[in-house]
Parts: structure tokens; C-alpha cells; sequence
């Protein structure tokens, strides 16, 4: 039997801008949030948003 290999497709991490991200299926539940948490014109790795996704949910309400 033969077991195929696991390809990682990010070896290199992709960068992309917030609008970008904000209409990919990915973000489609957080689209609000990240207009608020993401600044224009600087690009944002998928890690880099699940970041601050969860610092954001993860703050402490007064």
C-alpha cells in the first residue's frame, strides 16, 4: 500500500491586504470585525489575523 505525502502548501506565508481578506470565505463571520481591526493598505498573513481575531475575543469586557 502506498501513503501519500502531506504537501504543505505554505511554505512561504501569503500576504494579503484587508480587503482582500475581508471578502474571502475565510473571514465571512468576522467581516465587521476585521473592518475595525485591520488597517488599510498593509498587508496580513492568515496567522497574523487569527491573531488578532482572538486577542480581540479574548479581551476583558468592563
Amino acid at each position: 500500500m502506498k501513503l501519500k505525502k502531506e504537501v504543505s502548501k505554505t511554505n512561504h506565508t501569503e500576504k494579503f491586504l484587508k480587503e482582500k481578506l475581508i471578502f474571502s470565505g475565510r473571514y465571512k463571520e468576522s467581516r465587521d470585525l476585521l473592518e475595525v481591526l485591520l488597517e488599510e493598505k498593509q498587508e496580513y498573513c492568515f496567522q497574523e489575523v487569527d491573531s488578532c481575531i482572538n486577542e480581540f475575543l479574548k479581551r476583558k469586557v468592563n
